[in-house]
């Protein structure tokens, strides 16, 4: 069985090819033959009406990495399984999506405001700020809708900062949250493939109150209460993903949930827990592949 990890060819760096070896070393295992492609040496669109794709040889399956949407769609258009599928990387990429998707589920999450759209070279001011003060005590959480690795996350201490940060993101997609003060610097991050629990750690940060690895913080293996495993599930259900990382915060007397991942990176997870996600996403791919070839 032959697959290719598709990942972004404009970030490029160490961090992520470490994590595209671990694809490759489990892939080798399970015996899959798995190849690393961008979306650079992919050409993708639609002639004579129907979605083509070049540059990509014939295979069984796409691990996607990237979060090129719709060059995932175009892949589905050709027949080919894609993991984790177009509507999953789309829902989670987008952080208002996210919270859109898992509303109405009996999912405990902060307080979210989404910002209304606003286009190009219109935006003379608003009353916006005051609708926020009225619903949320400062500090406020803001984040851009797409970021990765906490860097898009703001916490804005009071009026004016709230004001320099909604001016500067205006015409940028973002969302305003309830700052959980009983998890400042301190989350868990619950690994979840095939909609079972796979591992999870707890990260925390004394001085930033966000606890990304990537921003400073610390790392150590969990075993999470069944309430927050539960939830990390429910989660995969709704979404209908293969795999996912779901970040939950420490609220006062339950967990709330932070962020999804559809593509959460599994190095420092390894690191940390020893146990390699890898290994069960690929599982969890031959399994799928066997059942559709099966049919």
């Amino acid at each position: 069985m032959k697959g290719y990890i598709i990942c972004n060819g404009y970030l490029a760096s160490k961090k992520f090819d470490e994590n595209n070896d671990l694809y490759i070393e489990a892939g080798k295992k399970a015996g899959l033959t798995l190849e690393v492609i961008t979306n650079i040496e992919i050409k993708y669109g639609i002639e004579n009406g129907n979605a083509y794709i070049k540059g990509l040889k014939k295979c069984d399956f796409v691990l996607f990495l990237d979060k090129d949407i719709e060059l995932a769609k175009c892949l589905e258009k050709m027949g080919i399984s894609v993991f984790n599928n177009s509507k999953v990387i789309e829902t989670c990429d987008n952080k208002a999506k996210t919270f859109v998707a898992l509303s109405n589920n009996n999912i405990a999450m902060p307080k979210t405001y989404i910002s209304p759209l606003v286009f190009n070279n219109t935006y003379k001011g608003d009353t916006y700020i005051d609708y926020l003060e009225e619903n949320l005590d400062y500090p406020i959480i803001v984040k851009e809708c797409y970021g990765s690795f906490g860097v898009q996350v703001y916490l804005a201490q009071n009026r004016n900062e709230l004001q320099c940060l909604r001016d500067n993101l205006i015409y940028v997609p973002h969302i305003y949250q309830e700052f959980i003060k009983t998890s400042f610097g301190t989350d868990i991050r619950i690994h979840v493939v095939g909609n079972k629990y796979v591992v999870a750690m707890k990260r925390t940060s004394d001085l930033n109150f966000k606890a990304n690895i990537s921003s400073g913080g610390r790392m150590e293996k969990i075993d999470p209460p069944a309430e927050a495993i539960d939830m990390a599930i429910k989660i995969s259900n709704i979404l209908k993903s293969d795999f996912i990382g779901v970040d939950i915060l420490f609220g006062e007397d339950n967990f709330v949930l932070c962020e999804v991942n559809s593509n959460a990176h599994i190095k420092n997870i390894l690191d940390c827990t020893g146990v390699n996600v890898a290994e069960e996403i690929i599982a969890h791919i031959i399994k799928i592949m066997y059942k559709k070839t099966s049919n």
